[in-house]
């Protein structure tokens, strides 16, 4: 195997170290590009085997790390810079002219990020678990900051960019409970961040995000995709988007070639030890990668793509604990079943009196209520997020806790099975000028344990509008819709469906201030009272995707 270095100028003069791993033999080959800012060799993909099977494997460290020149700005460069490499790559001699790019997480985001440039030389592509939107899919979830993920990641990244050494090491922990968040790079030790600043200047979906946002170029990709990620993984709902839209809007080759694989993993792979959902007999996540550079490398290796036999989209369905196929997300056979939500006002804790009900209420009902404290916010527990113990975790010590509203079924009789979006729509109001509300779809089992299927969170002011803040009016009651995104899982008879309401979801979430006044700038906050609707004018309901029989 033969090893060659540059270093790559980019259009503004900014040089990126660029390895390349040939065989030995004197020729042009087809290219596997990777792009990352990772330097952890169990971040790499192994070169010997792509060179073995007589393909050129290119690794590019993107601006700021290894010695690539220039400064760290998470994601903002990646389109441009991998046009850039891309129309290097085809020069050189040593490239027949065919390119794929792969990747996961971040080089899962440059990978997609080089395809949207639909250079002539591209062939096909592996994309895991990558944003559509930054604004929507990493700096925030329905207006929420994700407080936890943009701390340790971004801030990490920062370090090792400055390459500071900080003794003691940040207690992340600790950290989060810093205000405002705009002080969060200082405080923790580090120099001035300068895209952390940035990020906290922009709270809304401006024209800041909206520059290097994937959305509007997804339907120029013009080549064959697999993308993969898993059901607790933050960026499931960009990753579904990138792939619909691709199927609908994307060129010929990308509409009928392009996959999508959704396993039973959070970001890292983790589960729930013990639990039907967390077992470790479980699909790995490192087969669905190798899975997605297979059809890279064989875009590359065949002159004409082969049509696959099964459908576009293979999905794990959760308590079957097997694998479906369909042809369309949401799957056809799918349709939507509203459950009601329904208490005499005791709904706290799963001790109370919350029903979850086929049928709407008829009348008046007493609404529900609780106390919302940013000083003592409701502890993340389990679902998408990145840092914080993520995946399914029994909810029953959560579901204790007074500040937290439970609905419940009683024992189905027979086993349901839903895929698709979760969604519910939510009757509120509040003593606040602004408040939050964290949701989860729970599996209650017989033996009591109950398990975390799918959650979601909504920033009250930012219910009409991702481009602006709508502040409430205390006590005027406001209809919200909080998207627990997408699940595929079967409850089984005699189990029990449960929904959870809380005020937050603290730290994978920042911790509204309920003052009105944005946590990056201030460190006041204040307690209030949250009360929800049921009644037959305010029919607050859950909706889930059943598939029918």
């Amino acid at each position: 195997m033969r090893i060659l270095t540059y270093q790559v100028p980019m259009p503004d003069g900014v040089r990126l170290f660029t390895c390349v791993y040939l065989p030995d033999e004197e020729g042009s080959y087809p290219v596997l590009l990777f792009r990352t800012p990772y330097m952890d060799e169990t971040k790499i993909p192994n070169q010997c085997e792509y060179v073995e099977m007589r393909i050129a494997y290119v690794i590019q460290y993107v601006r700021g790390f290894a010695p690539s020149e220039g400064d760290f700005a998470p994601f903002q460069m990646e389109c441009q810079d991998g046009a850039a490499t891309l129309d290097w790559i085809a020069s050189q001699p040593w490239c027949n002219g065919r390119i794929a790019t792969d990747g996961f997480s971040y080089p899962g985001m440059t990978s997609l990020a080089s395809i949207v440039s639909g250079h002539r030389s591209l062939v096909g592509a592996a994309v895991g678990a990558s944003a559509n939107d930054y604004w929507r899919d990493t700096f925030t979830e329905g207006g929420v900051f994700r407080l936890r993920l943009n701390q340790q990641w971004a801030l990490h990244r920062w370090q090792v960019h400055t390459h500071t050494i900080l003794d003691p090491p940040v207690d992340y922990d600790a950290l989060a409970h810093h205000l405002p968040l705009a002080e969060m790079d200082t405080a923790c030790g580090l120099p001035p961040c300068p895209f952390w600043q940035e990020w906290m200047q922009h709270p809304h979906r401006d024209e800041y995000w909206k520059s290097f946002s994937y959305e509007s170029h997804i339907p120029d990709i013009s080549v064959p995709v697999f993308f993969y990620v898993g059901w607790f993984d933050l960026f499931l709902e960009g990753i579904l988007k990138n792939f619909q839209t691709v199927r609908e809007y994307g060129g010929g080759l990308a509409r009928k070639g392009s996959r999508l694989l959704i396993g039973p993993w959070t970001h890292k792979d983790t589960t729930a030890p013990g639990h039907p959902l967390g077992d470790t007999s479980l699909p790995s996540r490192d087969d669905a990668k190798k899975e997605g550079t297979h059809f890279a490398t064989e875009c590359l290796l065949q002159s004409t793509p082969q049509e696959s036999p099964r459908a576009p989209i293979t999905y794990w369905m959760f308590g079957a604990d097997e694998w479906r196929e369909t042809e369309t997300w949401p799957p056809e056979n799918a349709t939507e079943l509203p459950l009601f939500l329904h208490s005499c006002g005791l709904a706290n804790s799963a001790r109370g009196d919350g029903a979850l009900e086929p049928l709407p209420p008829e009348g008046p009902e007493v609404p529900d209520g609780f106390v919302s404290d940013p000083a003592n916010p409701v502890p993340t527990s389990g679902g998408h997020c990145l840092y914080p113990p993520c995946g399914s975790l029994d909810q029953t010590d959560t579901t204790a806790c007074c500040d937290i509203l439970c609905y419940t079924t009683e024992p189905l009789k027979v086993s349901l099975e839903i895929a698709g979006p979760v969604k519910l729509i939510l009757f509120f109001a509040t003593s606040a000028p602004d408040c939050d509300f964290a949701a989860k779809l729970v599996d209650v089992f017989p033996d009591g344990t109950s398990w975390n299927i799918a959650d979601g969170i909504q920033r009250a002011s930012c219910r009409s509008s991702e481009e602006q803040s709508t502040p409430l009016q205390p006590g005027t009651i406001c209809k919200l819709v909080v998207s627990l995104r997408n699940i595929a899982h079967r409850f089984d008879e005699g189990h029990r469906i449960r929904l959870t309401i809380a005020g937050s979801d603290f730290p994978a979430f920042e911790r509204n201030l309920q003052t009105g006044e944005s946590g990056f700038t201030s460190d006041k906050y204040a307690l209030a009272r949250q009360t929800i609707f049921h009644d037959q004018k305010h029919p607050s309901h859950l909706i889930l995707p059943v598939l029918q029989a």
